[in-house]
């Protein structure tokens, strides 16, 4: 029995479960198609406030591990800038004094949960994002690490909260991802190092050199992992090209 075939016969079974003297309950189960999963997750949420059949980011692992998670953001300066993906949950929106909308969300990927804040101008840029429910997405924005004093009714204690200040949004879906990077060469660079660099992180992303105008294709790979990126491009001029997909 499926669950779409449960919750049909669901008033039946506590009907039958309050007569103690059936002896032999019987209910008509209709033959039905079952929930599509991305209904069974979304009631599991609303009903639990977790998922039970799976994760909606399981299909997005891979994606996931090339960029930071929720549990590192603790660690983080504050200012600095990140970029991260996981579930946009518990949206809401706040009205200010100047009659301006904000908007707040909680984003959890398969490590924690952290809060989300878009002020005003980012609020009215994505607000048709943040009306859909539960949606994968990956954001861009600044780490804001704020001390709070919470009285227990004996001693207090401070407490460092870390929130994300919004600037970019975009549905997981819609990312596109590094296929070619091109590595320009120049007669300063030093060969050894990025020799190292390259085979120290292999991935799926094909590389090619271009010197003097001429470009070399090469049979190693490199990682999509968003670190490995930077260290590769804080000490090579990199050119990015990205698949066709958004």
């Amino acid at each position: 029995m499926n669950r779409a075939q449960m919750l049909y016969s669901l008033e039946d079974m506590i009907e039958i479960a309050k007569d103690k003297d059936s002896l032999e309950p019987v209910f008509f189960v209709p033959t039905v198609d079952d929930l599509p999963e991305e209904q069974k997750l979304e009631d599991e949420y609303d009903h639990l406030g977790f998922f039970i059949s799976s994760h909606p980011l399981d299909n997005y692992r891979v994606k996931l591990s090339q960029l930071e998670s929720v549990d590192s953001m603790q660690y983080k300066e504050h200012g600095e800038l990140i970029t991260l993906a996981g579930l946009m949950m518990d949206v809401e929106t706040r009205v200010t004094k100047k009659k301006t909308t904000m908007g707040f969300f909680k984003l959890e990927d398969l490590t924690g949960r952290i809060d989300v804040v878009l002020f005003p101008r980012t609020y009215d840029q994505y607000k048709n994002i943040l009306a859909n429910k539960n949606l994968p997405v990956q954001i861009a924005g600044k780490i804001e690490q704020q001390t709070r004093y919470i009285d227990n009714g004996e001693e207090g204690e401070e407490v460092n909260v870390t929130k994300i200040i919004l600037t970019k949004i975009k549905p997981l879906e819609e990312v596109r991802k590094i296929e070619q990077i091109r590595i320009n060469i120049n007669s300063f660079d030093n060969p050894q190092h990025l020799y190292d660099l390259l085979t120290q992180h292999p991935g799926d992303v094909s590389i090619s050199l271009e010197y003097e105008s001429l470009i070399y294709h090469t049979s190693l790979s490199y990682s999509q992992d968003q670190e490995a990126m930077r260290e590769l491009e804080s000490s090579f001029n990199v050119q990015k090209f990205y698949d066709k997909a958004a």
